[in-house]
């Protein structure tokens, strides 16, 4: 099932709101027969309490079952997989994402789209069996055309020209449809002066988003401050003091509902949107802590627009907490509720920046030397999980919103307060006139918060059965590497403080991890791969010898042993005031594997993916890996999240040509390709309808033949062939798209030739002329060029002639034949200036006989006149077959693009699918079940599996991220 905060989030995106309800959806959806035993139950027969009860079962899920839901989502999710290929992409993606249970909350770019996706939904569901009604929309003219039975409650009888459109509930939230703003639903209630009444007020109010939680925090203080009286009764009065200010907080409430924000995120007269980034701010108090997040969009003017997203507030706990760890869980929720914004929402975000009031947390998170106690430790994990430390920013305390998060405030104060809603002034100026992050300063030793650690120095020389160097090979990940040998390292420390009959005293420590004890894995590692790599380094520079032999292959980078008994570059920067680790980065071995897991990690974690030279720098702020370039690109190029953002797709060398397309000899249309273009408005009484047109192109001499069609169904595509066949003959072969029309009449024509090829008389007939048809794999138009340029040449020749003008269907069937003509009349050789030179060549010479100059014939006797023709005809027709293939032919000799062969595509590849239809970070992955070679034994074509079943695709439509190995 969908979050509900993401279908209201999602809701926020565009400027025209749409919400739908399934009626009784739970009863359209059936329970299997061998469960319906289990929802057995007694009722009186036809409601006559005086008869006995008799036994029913439930054959549909029940209101109150608590996997109703479940089940209910999952049948909705399968009527819209089920009819995918029916309906729109976008209206199958509504199904799957802006549905919380029965409730449909979408927004669009336009009402256009929103009366179309109404439409769609309906219809889509009703395949199902749902039925998708009581339809509200903050516009009126969807409102408009929707069906008055199939609205709400409250605009059914509304009259939309002059009346205020209602205040409807969108999920528990409040939506005034008519300015289009969301808030929240408040109900009064009063009398309720204990603890236990306290707690019912509290929890009735319904925000899940945060629009009022700095209110809510002061009636939550309430009910702490009476948690911490001991003994206190749960229906006890409450204490003077609090009841004084528990009636205050009563009287505020109903004011609420005067605090709203725009539904919308981006205002309707904004532009387009440029970009658009997540601001988070977080802080704490003494008593609580919370964060606050916007969405500020900058639009092509340079214009700016900060939105209100969602807020949190969270009280601190019982045992007193210092302020510095309060910070930091603030951070930790500011965190989280990106990674939650970020996986809702579907605008592109840009990026994300965190803003904090506290110099400790942005030490805390900055830190990269100091071992930091558990809870401190586990919190900056979780931020650096989520972040990096060059996001997060330095906000003071009078311009940060998420201080109200802390603190609280009355109900007054949230309806004058504007920075609660549109946020910091400073979000809405450019960047330069955001606060500047001070100098922050190192951690110190003396911070309560950095846990005490007895340095020693390593200097043995490790063997070749290091328990480590074997545990390294293991890992493909850096940061399971750490933890696997911080783990080793923490079993060890125990053995020495434990004696062996002690081993079962439950003295299982701390059951995760710390920030110091995954810093000490790293130095182990780094000491057992570079002991393993530069033993005679080691062995000079630890018996005092100033620098190593000259031989040494890191003799000019100036090694030294550290502290910790690492090896690190010496080199010329220990005056700058860089980090220690940038002055003197640790040496690693190339052909190491913990070279290839750091190139890995700075690649996929550190920089983002991001290139060749950015990745270099990464990793030169902490090591120093000689020739590591190579090693970088081999990384980038294996790298399959680099593939699935900017791969290409696959591509082979251009296949020979069929030999239906350079053979000789064989009438016009007898291997023809088949194609739909369109649509023309055709005048009918008073009414425009819509007429299409069908192409038919002989693949050998590139002539054409259109016909009208009145749809796109198969009946009409079907009228359309037998008029082409009637006219010039039935082919032998047609190649088409993977059209659902021409799917649907290949089979209806084949079934009516097996039918006629059941009568005696045409048996013989039929079965040596039997159709065969051959489809293009899906999405892969450049398959069809010989019908496709065609049809751009028809487009064109149809624009000129028609331009603006409306024609009924007889100038139109008029218009097409002339249009056919033209066409048929062009040159396919070369056009001579020389006047004695043959004019070139057209299909229309071999379709009408009667272009070009005839062979001159003596007259003709009416005993020998129809023989002679007949030569005639023939003599003709051999002439435009020898200048075909002496003038045409040769023109098709030369490949025009994909020159080289390049490595098949194999079963077993994992490959990402390409869609027009969705933003690249959306295309579905696949698996390769089997390959289709060509006569050259060249793949040009796959059969996939995805997530939604098996389909063919053509190589040009996939992009390779992991191939198999042979």
């Amino acid at each position: 099932m969908n979050k509900l905060v993401g279908v209201l989030t999602r809701f926020r995106e565009h400027k025209v709101g749409l919400m739908g309800d399934i009626e009784q959806m739970f009863h359209q959806v059936g329970v299997s027969k061998e469960h319906r035993d289990v929802l057995r139950f007694l009722w009186w027969p036809e409601g006559d309490a005086t008869r006995p009860p008799e036994m029913f079962r439930m054959t549909v899920h029940l209101f109150g079952g608590v996997w109703s839901p479940s089940c209910a989502a999952f049948a909705l999710r399968r009527t819209a997989d089920d009819n995918e290929d029916m309906f729109s992409s976008d209206a199958v993606q509504a199904v799957k994402e802006n549905f919380y249970v029965d409730d449909l909350l979408k927004s669009f770019k336009s009402e256009d789209d929103a009366a179309f996706m109404v439409k769609q939904l309906t219809h889509l569901l009703a395949k199902g069996g749902f039925h998708l009604t009581k339809w509200i929309c903050s516009s009126r003219n969807v409102m408009d055309s929707v069906p008055t039975a199939e609205r709400a409650k409250t605009v059914t009888d509304l009259d939309l020209d002059h009346e205020r459109l209602p205040v409807e509930r969108a999920l528990g939230v409040r939506w005034d449809t008519e300015s289009d703003q969301i808030g929240v639903k408040i109900k009064s209630r009063r009398g309720c002066h204990t603890k236990r009444g306290l707690l019912s007020i509290l929890s009735s109010v319904y925000d899940p988003l945060g629009f009022v939680c700095p209110f809510v925090l002061l009636a939550k203080l309430l009910f702490q401050n009476e948690c911490r009286i001991v003994g206190k009764g749960w229906d006890e009065p409450l204490e003077v003091s609090t009841q004084d200010q528990w009636t205050r907080w009563l009287d505020d409430l109903p004011k609420l509902e005067q605090f709203s924000v725009d539904r919308c995120l981006i205002p309707g007269d904004f532009g387009i949107v440029e970009e658009c980034r997540l601001h988070h701010l977080a802080d704490a108090s003494q008593d609580a802590y919370g964060s606050v997040s916007f969405a500020r969009f900058v639009n092509t003017d340079g214009d700016v627009h900060c939105s209100f997203l969602i807020g949190k507030s969270r009280l601190a706990p019982l045992k007193t907490m210092t302020i510095p760890r309060l910070e930091l869980s603030a951070a930790v929720i500011a965190v989280n509720m990106d990674q939650m914004l970020r996986r809702e929402l579907r605008v592109q975000v840009k990026g994300s920046t965190f803003w904090t009031d506290s110099t400790v947390v942005l030490q805390y998170i900055s830190n990269q030397s100091k071992r930091l106690q558990t809870f401190v430790a586990n919190r900056v994990a979780t931020i650096h999980d989520g972040s990096t430390a060059s996001q997060w920013r330095y906000v003071n305390t009078q311009q940060n919103p998420a201080d109200d998060a802390s603190r609280g405030l009355d109900a007054q104060s949230m309806l004058d307060k504007i920075r609660w809603r549109k946020g910091p002034d400073f979000l809405w100026q450019t960047e330069d006139s955001w606060p500047v992050t001070p100098q922050i300063p190192s951690l110190q030793e003396k911070d309560k918060e950095v846990r005490k650690v007895a340095l020693s120095r390593a200097i043995d020389v490790v063997d070749q059965d290091d328990p480590i160097h074997r545990l390294i090979s293991r890992y493909s990940s850096l940061y399971r590497l750490k933890r696997a040998v911080a783990w080793v390292l923490r079993f060890i420390k125990w053995l020495r403080l434990h004696r062996p009959r002690n081993l079962d005293n439950g003295d299982k420590g701390n059951q995760r991890l710390t920030v110091g004890e995954l810093q000490d894995a790293e130095l182990a590692i780094i000491r057992s791969v570079q002991r393993r790599h530069y033993k005679k380094e080691f062995r000079d520079l630890l018996a005092g010898k100033t620098s190593v032999q000259r031989q040494s292959h890191v003799y000019s980078l100036e090694p030294c042993v550290d502290d910790h008994g690492v090896l690190r570059l010496g080199g010329r920067l220990r005056h700058s005031p860089v980090g220690p680790t940038c002055k003197h980065p640790v040496i690693l071995p190339r052909d190491s594997h913990l070279a290839t897991l750091i190139v890995r990690h700075a690649h996929e974690l550190i920089s983002g993916h991001s290139g060749k030279e950015h990745v270099l720098s990464v990793i030169r702020r902490q090591y120093w890996v000689p020739k590591v370039r190579p090693l970088i690109n081999r990384i980038l190029k294996e790298c399959v999240l680099c593939r699935k953002l900017r791969g290409l797709p696959g591509v082979q060398r251009m296949a020979d040509l069929p030999a239906h397309r350079v053979t000789p000899g064989k009438p016009p249309f007898t291997h023809v390709g088949v194609d739909c273009f369109g649509p023309f408005h055709v005048k009918r009484g008073r009414s425009r309808e819509k007429r299409y047109g069908c192409i038919f192109t002989c693949m050998r001499i590139r002539a054409v033949h259109l016909e009208k069609l009145h749809s796109l169904e198969t009946d009409s595509f079907l009228n359309a062939f037998l008029r082409f066949a009637a006219r010039r003959g039935t082919p032998e072969k047609i190649y088409s798209d993977n059209g659902t029309n021409f799917v649907g009449a290949e089979r209806e024509l084949r079934a009516a030739i097996e039918r006629i090829q059941e009568s005696k008389q045409t048996e013989g007939f039929f079965l040596s002329r039997k159709i065969e048809w051959q489809f293009n794999p899906p999405v892969a138009s450049h398959m069809g060029g010989v019908w496709e340029r065609q049809i751009r040449t028809c487009r064109k020749v149809l624009s000129s002639l028609l331009r603006d003008e409306v024609l009924d269907d007889e100038r139109l069937d008029t218009l097409f034949c002339e249009v056919e003509s033209i066409v048929n009349d062009r040159p396919i050789t070369a056009v001579s200036d020389d006047p004695k030179d043959l004019e070139p060549l057209t299909p229309n010479h071999l379709l009408k006989l009667g272009h070009g100059h005839p062979v001159p014939l003596r007259d003709l006797k009416a005993t020998d006149q129809y023989g002679k023709r007949w030569k005639h005809v023939q003599l003709l027709v051999e002439r435009f077959w020898k200048r075909w293939t002496a003038e045409y032919l040769p023109t098709l000799q030369r490949r025009q693009r994909w020159l080289e062969p390049q490595a098949n595509f194999k079963a077993g590849d994992l490959v990402l699918v390409k869609d027009d239809n969705l933003p690249r970070s959306q295309w579905p992955l696949a698996r390769i079940l089997k390959t289709f070679p060509g006569a050259d034994g060249l793949v040009r074509s796959v059969e996939v599996r995805t997530a939604t079943g098996n389909h063919v695709r053509p190589i040009t439509k996939l992009c390779l991220l992991e191939g198999v190995k042979d």
